[in-house]
């Protein structure tokens, strides 16, 4: 199970009176990095360990403006202060008692110090490729099955830089609890399991409740059953595609003014035509694939998450 979830194989060749032979086959893409674990929005990433210079905890009185941002005097130099959430385009940074804690990383001369929930811990991990279809996602270099079996995301961590030079993206380090608002339910259908992990892990830290489907036939189970207020899919599926979904969902007395999401591999202009002639609401395209546009499209169908 180990070797499946690193996206390996064993063969086993027997031969009578002769033994047997093992052969275990693993992605040359596989590399081994050392990465600090961390929390933020809820979700689990891995910070590469070579980019960070050291961690600490703030509170707001640490803080001090400089230029319009956000900065914590480190050794007598002002560090600007980011939320990790927040770059990641995962929603806004979430307020909290009591002291944050930041990953100083980056070069000596120009750190950040990125705000997140929780360090877990430092551990060798495996690297792998996030595959031609989404690996121009910002942000991310990679992915690692942790020992959980959970999909971690590795960080770009010079994409993060570079978006922290951009804009504020500030921490907040205190504030009352709020009410909880109710989650919106997004049913995603893709029948890639990387894709389909991905996905679901961009769309729960931005705050929506998920529901995920193998293909467009136990997407439309899912609907049926549960409802939902907005549906994510792949247009390439078994058993009922992306097309004959969203046409299914069109022809429905209750969920014909559902949004419909396509995110796709399929991205000539004849495809695009006939995904929306189908009745999806937006049409996305896997190779130019960026967490913020699917958000802000989602966004933009739906309202901010909890509205």
């Amino acid at each position: 199970r180990a070797v499946e979830a690193l996206q390996g194989a064993v063969d086993v060749e027997s031969r009578r009176g002769q033994g047997a032979r093992i052969v275990l086959r693993m992605p040359l893409t596989l590399m081994s990095i050392r990465a600090l674990l961390v929390e933020a929005g809820g979700q689990v990433f891995a910070f590469p360990s070579n980019h960070i210079q050291r961690l600490l905890a703030a509170r707001p009185a640490d803080l001090r403006l400089v230029e319009g941002r956000q900065a914590l005097l480190v050794e007598g130099a002002p560090v600007p202060v980011a939320s990790l959430a927040g770059l990641l385009g995962l929603g806004a940074p979430s307020r909290r008692q009591g002291a944050t804690p930041l990953v100083i990383a980056g070069p000596a001369d120009q750190p950040v110090a990125f705000g997140i929930e929780r360090a877990l811990s430092e551990q060798e991990i495996l690297v792998k490729g996030l595959g031609a279809r989404i690996r121009r996602l910002r942000h991310f270099s990679g992915a690692t099955t942790l020992p959980s079996g959970q999909l971690a995301l590795i960080l770009q961590v010079p994409d993060l830089l570079a978006s922290a030079a951009e804009g504020p993206a500030a921490v907040a380090l205190s504030s009352p609890a709020e009410a909880p608002k109710r989650k919106r339910r997004i049913v995603l259908a893709d029948d890639s399991v990387t894709t389909r992990t991905l996905e679901r892990s961009i769309l729960e830290t931005a705050g929506y409740e998920v529901r995920v489907a193998a293909d467009g036939a136990e997407a439309w189970r899912q609907l049926q059953a549960e409802g939902a207020d907005l549906l994510v899919a792949d247009v390439d599926m078994p058993a009922m595609d992306g097309l004959e979904l969203t046409e299914a969902v069109r022809a429905s007395e209750q969920y014909r003014a559902l949004p419909v999401v396509l995110v796709t591999a399929l991205e000539s202009e004849d495809d695009r035509l006939r995904g929306l002639r189908a009745g999806a609401s937006a049409y996305l395209i896997k190779s130019t694939f960026d967490q913020r546009n699917l958000l802000e499209t989602i966004e933009q169908l739906l309202g901010e998450p909890g509205e």
